[in-house]
């Protein structure tokens, strides 16, 4: 099982990554293999730029936007499981997070019928949410929009491991409720075979 985390914090070792190493340990510890995406270490991200190029015939569903998430597109592919990991800003994804996750529409092929075909269709996904203020009331919404595009994706939602009201690394690290909810959502990425829902 090979787990690719997405890290869309501008700060590669904040409380964001605290808490996906929490859940990446867990998952190495029942036999995963996980490799972290930095994107605030790539320089050249570009947004979508709704070109559809990626729908023309013969494109293959390639984006043609040259830049360094051709190499992230890459490492999705080659993953068993996804996780996206943010910091929320203002009920929202990182801006890094957000481009990326708009840039996987060059996954997507539709059918004459409606019907959406995703090169990551199949794949486990979940996220590690951090957040200033209480997590019932800003992870939320990030939650709700991260669930119903794995759901679009033909991807396996295994939810969210969300820590509120962090006023640093300690108060990840420190909390035992956490620690449990990471360690839970760890292993379950880790899980071979079929899900249990």
């Amino acid at each position: 099982m090979k787990i690719v985390a997405v890290q869309g914090s501008p700060r590669a070792r904040g409380n964001t990554q605290a808490l996906l190493d929490m859940v990446l340990d867990a998952a190495r510890s029942a036999g995963a293999r996980t490799e972290t995406i930095q994107l605030s270490e790539y320089r050249n991200l570009v947004g979508c730029e709704e070109c559809f190029c990626c729908d023309e015939a013969g494109s293959d569903h390639q984006c043609a936007i040259d830049d360094d998430m051709q190499d992230v597109l890459r490492k999705l592919h080659e993953a068993d499981a996804i996780v996206w990991a943010t910091p929320v800003f203002a009920w929202m994804p990182s801006w890094l997070l957000k481009i990326a996750l708009d840039r996987l529409y060059c996954t997507v092929e539709f059918s004459e019928a409606g019907k959406v075909n995703c090169s990551l269709s199949g794949r486990r996904m979940a996220a590690v949410l951090t957040s200033g203020g209480a997590a019932a009331d800003n992870c939320d919404l990030i939650e709700t929009a991260l669930e119903r595009s794995a759901s679009y994706l033909g991807c396996d939602w295994l939810g969210v491991c969300a820590a509120g009201d962090v006023t640093g690394v300690e108060s990840i690290r420190d909390n035992a409720e956490l620690q449990f909810a990471a360690e839970k959502l760890g292993k379950r990425l880790a899980q071979d075979g079929e899900l249990e829902h």
